[in-house]
This record gives structure tokens, C-alpha cells and sequence, in this order.
């Protein structure tokens, strides 16, 4: 008998092929490889962002910068800022009356300011003793050294300045520092309460006119400017020197 005519041969012919179960491919294989279902392996392209964790990327906006080169650039950012501030609140000069000694000293800063801004090439100040006057402020300094160029002239008259180095130290040093600049006189022929406490420049002109309630007027008229300089002309030729820088005690 023949291996086909024999039954066990026969149901073995007969029995269909079972297929080995598919197993899952393990987490580890290789990225691009696919395991098929008839047990072959084939490659699936991968893009490069799936080979390789990405790496972070270093922010470009912020380089490393020394420290002291850091500690530079803030100062300088913070001056910046401190100049625009200023400029942005350059406060206009007064045009009018004022009452007070809060709108004195505010008519005064301005005036310094501006003094600088528009680059004015004279300056007279007049009073008794510069006592109420804010000479002492940063700011102030601040903008009559912005002021104090070759070319500038102040002339400061007063009665005595003794009071003015004592209550106005920063002012003194300033003094001292563009005395090229400053010419100081003393008149003593005039009173306290009869001297002109004012400012006259070539485009603005204040002048206290009450000096115990400390009121006055200032504004830009030629006529009041033309005034007020005939006036302290007149003390000017009756005044000797006074404030030198080299006694200053500095």
C-alpha cells in the first residue's frame, strides 16, 4: 500500500496548515523596520526628528555676558531711561504770575532746565542771599552743568553770600567748577527787603515782586525783560566782587 492509501497519511494530507501565531514586535526594534504578517521584516522610511530625541535648542536671545559687562549695560540702561524721563517732563517756563514759595522754586527749575534745552548764552541772577532758592537740588546741578558750555555767561549779585555756602554746599562745589563762567558781585548799598530777587536771560525774564509772600510774574515780553536788566545794571555798577572760588574753603 502506498503512503497516500494508508488513513493516517491520508487525514494528515488532509489537515490544513495552521499558521504560527504573529507576535508583537518588541519595543526595542529598530526604528524603520516593520514586522509583516507572513513573518518577513520590511523598512519603512523614518523621518530624522524620529531617529534622535531633539535636543534643546540654546536661547539665542540672551548671550552670556560677563558680569561686570551686565552691571555696565543696566547703568547705562538706567541712565537712558533717567534722560528720557527727564526730557519727557521738561516742564515749559512760566508765563505769568506765581504765589508761593512751592511755585517759586517750581518756576526756577524750569527755568534752569530750559536754560540748558535752549541753550541760552546768558544768565543774571539777583537776590539777597539765594537762601529760598533750590541751588541745592541734584537736579538742578544736574542741569546747569547740561547749561555750563564755552561761551555761557552767569553773573550772580546779591547782598551777601555767606548764607549760600552754608545752606547750598552742592551749589558751592558747582561754583567753583565753571568759575571760567560765573562772575559774582556783592552790593551791600541796598537793603535786604528793597533787593531784586530775579532771573533775566535774552528770552525770559521772572522777578519776585513781594518777597515776604513771595509773589511775582515772569514771561518772555521784551518790555519787562528790557526793565528788569536796567535795574540790575544799576546794582551792577554800584557792586564790587564777591564769592570767589578760591576761599571757598573747598
Amino acid at each position: 500500500m502506498s503512503t497516500l492509501d494508508s488513513p493516517g497519511a491520508a487525514f494528515e494530507a488532509q489537515a490544513p496548515q495552521t499558521q504560527a501565531p504573529q507576535t508583537q514586535a518588541p519595543q526595542s526594534q529598530a526604528p524603520g523596520l516593520v514586522l509583516l504578517a507572513d513573518g518577513s521584516v520590511a523598512f519603512e522610511p523614518v523621518e530624522a526628528e524620529a531617529l534622535s530625541p531633539q535636543a534643546p535648542v540654546p536661547d539665542a536671545a540672551a548671550p552670556e555676558v560677563p558680569q561686570g559687562a551686565t552691571a555696565q549695560r543696566e547703568l547705562q540702561q538706567a541712565d537712558a531711561a533717567s534722560t528720557d524721563a527727564r526730557d519727557a517732563d521738561l516742564a515749559p517756563l512760566l508765563q505769568g504770575a506765581f504765589a508761593g514759595p512751592v511755585d517759586f522754586a517750581h518756576a526756577l527749575r524750569a527755568a534752569f532746565a530750559q536754560a540748558a534745552a535752549q541753550a541760552w548764552s546768558e544768565m543774571v541772577w539777583s537776590d539777597a542771599h539765594f537762601l529760598d532758592w533750590p541751588l541745592g537740588e541734584a537736579a538742578v546741578v544736574r542741569a546747569l552743568d547740561d547749561w555750563a558750555h564755552r561761551g555761557r555767561r552767569l553773573t550772580l549779585l546779591a547782598q551777601s553770600y555767606d548764607e549760600l555756602a552754608l545752606r547750598h554746599p552742592r551749589f558751592v562745589q558747582w561754583r567753583r567748577r565753571w568759575d571760567h563762567l560765573l562772575t559774582c558781585r556783592t552790593c551791600s548799598r541796598v537793603a535786604p527787603t528793597d533787593f531784586p530777587s530775579a532771573i533775566w536771560t535774552p528770552e525770559w525774564a521772572l522777578q519776585r515782586l513781594d518777597l515776604v509772600h513771595i509773589t511775582g510774574v515772569a514771561g518772555p515780553e521784551p518790555w519787562r525783560r528790557q526793565r528788569l536788566r536796567e535795574r540790575l545794571d544799576e546794582l551792577l555798577r554800584q557792586s564790587s566782587p564777591g564769592f570767589p572760588a578760591s576761599t571757598l574753603g573747598l
